[in-house]
């Protein structure tokens, strides 16, 4: 059905209503006799009537149908019907037989037109309700359709934002209001909720600017930026820092995009990446990579630095042993010693830093290296904080390694110090035996078996921390610092290098009053005579033959000295070459080598390997000012007896040949 065919349906039962007011008022007429102006009003509203619809149908140009022919006839009748009634008021017609009021053809004329305006009245009544009712099956069809794509579109509606939810990256959509400062947000998918800390509702009503950026500064810039997004200025991958709804600061990655909508104000879609862990592992990557070239160029200088340190230290050395011992002089040159052994130390702190020194364990005094840890914390931390320092003159052994002690001290005390930044305070470090007599609950909740162990405490009188920091802080990345003061690793490397020596690991903590970290290492027991070889002052002496073997003369020069004032036979080579020349005319002649592990086109496990061609048994100290690829566990896993690092005194030559030629492991 067209829209002018309802258009026609609609007018013709209007007329058809007009129609039987008309018959109405004929019969109130006949009967009641109200009037000849009110049925001349009705006649000419009629004729407008009609002229209306003539009009109406001339416009439309509608098309030639059942109703519409219907329509002319009742047209035609109820024309005649007017013209009929209007004879009755011009007197020269009524002497017209056929318009005569007492006429038979009128008569009869007018029954029949009255009878067939009736007719046509019921018949266009009975055509107008057949074509309502097709109209509302087509009507039911198409309000089917309708709700088939309305279900449809529901569907579509619903997939996009079950997508949209899903979506791994945050997505937001706002736009402007007129009269506040803030955007409003139309769309905010559950990832940005996850970002960010707050829902649409919260968002909207707190306002973006004072909750994601509270820093003046920083607000007027996203205003700013907004703005031009606003004006089609978008942002590709823009890295700015929110502050989430607890505070915690986030590095988020911005892609914009503006929608223009006819009559609407233009939106701003947003796409944002929470890339503050990948920031993390990047600045850990930076740092680790910085560490590196400290570790190539501490390595590059530490076997040169060492053989200047070696000859500084050993000629000293030669010289105090022949000066009275307690005089002037001999005062003087243990204190060149002192200061050469400060600079080896030095170094070593320089590689263990970098990751690259030696990791061996073995049983050692860690008090030394508590104590030039917290000599290079001096210069780091601030003046407002004191660093009170209380070590115990019965400290045992412990079997660790250099880099693992600097580790534990360094991270503990830089956590401490951190906590009383912003504020006056105490960091007290004590080193002391600690004998555990029953099961001592440990930071994981578990409890450490009772034994002897060194216990390190380094207390704060900084923050402390609430019960459920203090369940977190030795987990990998976690950190309470700012964005960008630092990687949430250092407790965790604490933790881990601990728990790599079996030791274990309390905490002390109460808001406002500060913390108390206490790692406990387990005491390495070395037997008394092993203990008195150590720490026994006498060099042993000897009077085998010792051939030794660096590219470097002075420092050949030197070990001949120290080696024929303990009483041994050297023979000092320059040239690697020669010395297996030498060797080899003679190969049981020498009862101990000792050879430098970097020597002109040889290396020293070479040359070793030369002379254990010819002579299995025989006896090679290696020795070594730095070299990264060669440690002592290397060492004697390769072959040599014993492994000694550059710079070293006459008493550590004397120990370490003793040892080697008497075949005896070391302590």
């Amino acid at each position: 059905m067209t829209l002018d065919s309802i258009r026609i349906n609609r007018l013709f039962m209007v007329f058809i209503l007009y129609g039987l007011f008309l018959v109405s008022i004929q019969v109130g007429d006949e009967f009641f006799d109200l009037g000849k102006y009110w049925e001349g009003a009705f006649n000419l509203i009629g004729c407008v009537f009609f002229l209306s619809l003539f009009i109406f149908i001339c416009r439309h140009q509608i098309r030639f149908n059942r109703i519409t022919f219907i329509f002319g006839i009742l047209l035609f009748l109820v024309f005649m019907w007017f013209v009929f009634d209007f004879t009755e008021e011009v007197p020269e017609l009524r002497s017209v037989p056929v318009f005569g009021e007492d006429s038979r053809v009128r008569r009869f004329l007018e029954t029949v037109i009255l009878i067939g305006i009736l007719w046509v009245y019921l018949l266009g009544v009975y055509l107008s309700l057949i074509e309502i009712n097709d109209y509302r099956d087509q009507l039911v069809g198409e309000t089917a359709k309708l709700k088939a794509v309305e279900e449809a579109l529901k569907q579509e509606s619903n997939f996009t934002r079950q997508v949209i939810e899903s979506a791994a990256e945050g997505m937001c959509v706002n736009h402007r209001v007129e009269g506040s400062p803030h955007a409003r947000f139309t769309l905010w998918n559950r990832r940005m909720e996850e970002i960010t800390g707050y829902t649409l509702e919260e968002i909207n009503e707190l306002g973006w600017t004072p909750t994601m950026y509270p820093e003046p500064e920083y607000q007027k810039k996203a205003f700013d930026r907004l703005e031009a997004m606003r004006n089609g200025d978008h942002l590709c991958a823009e890295e700015w820092t929110i502050t989430r709804s607890n505070g915690e600061k986030r590095v988020i990655s911005i892609s914009t995009t503006t929608l223009y909508m006819d009559g609407l104000e233009p939106h701003v879609l947003a796409v944002m990446t929470d890339v503050t862990d990948k920031k993390q592992l990047e600045s850990q990557l930076a740092q680790a990579q910085k560490m590196e070239a400290i570790g190539t160029l501490a390595g590059g200088i530490a076997h040169d630095f060492n053989n200047i340190l070696m000859g500084i230290m050993g000629y000293t050395d030669i010289v105090a042993s022949r000066l009275p011992k307690g005089g002037d002089l001999w005062n003087y040159q243990q204190c060149v010693i002192q200061a050469a052994i400060r600079a080896k130390e030095l170094v070593q702190q320089i590689l263990s830093f970098s990751r690259q020194s030696d990791e061996t364990r073995r049983p050692m005094n860690v008090v030394p290296l508590i104590r030039e840890s917290l000599k290079l914390l001096r210069s780091t931390i601030p003046a407002n904080i004191e660093i009170h320092e209380d070590v115990s003159p019965q400290c045992g052994l412990v079997n660790a390694n250099p880099t693992l002690i600097h580790q534990i001290v360094m991270n503990l005390c830089t956590n401490a110090y951190q906590a009383m930044r912003d504020q006056n305070g105490v960091l007290s470090v004590s080193v002391r035996p600690r004998i555990v007599d029953k099961p001592m609950r440990t930071v994981e909740g578990t409890f450490a078996a009772p034994g002897d162990y060194l216990m390190i405490e380094v207390r704060d009188t900084g923050v402390g921390m609430r019960p459920d920091i203090q369940e977190k802080i030795f987990e990998p990345y976690f950190t309470t610092k700012r964005a960008g003061e630092g990687t949430g690793l250092g407790l965790a490397v604490v933790h881990g290098v601990v728990s790599g020596m079996e030791g274990f690991i309390t905490l002390e903590s109460k808001v406002g009053e500060g913390s108390a970290f206490g790692v406990y290492l387990p005491e390495n027991k070395v037997d008394d005579t092993a203990l008195d070889a150590l720490f026994d002052d006498t060099p042993p002496v000897g009077d085998e033959r010792v051939m030794v073997i660096d590219d470097e003369e002075s420092l050949v020069n030197l070990m001949n000295a120290m080696l024929t004032e303990l009483g041994y036979q050297a023979f000092p080579f320059n040239d690697p070459q020669e010395a297996m020349r030498r060797f080899f005319d003679d190969p049981s002649f020498y009862d101990l080598v000792i050879v430098d592990m970097t020597l002109p086109r040889l290396t020293g496990e070479r040359l070793a390997a030369q002379f254990w061609s010819v002579r299995p048994e025989l006896p090679v100290v290696l020795c070594t000012g730095y070299n990264e690829t060669i440690n002592e566990d290397r060492a004697k896993s390769i072959g040599f007896r014993a492994f000694l690092t550059k710079p070293f005194t006459k008493a550590d030559l004397a120990r370490v040949v003793r040892r080697a030629l008497d075949d005896e492991p070391s302590i």
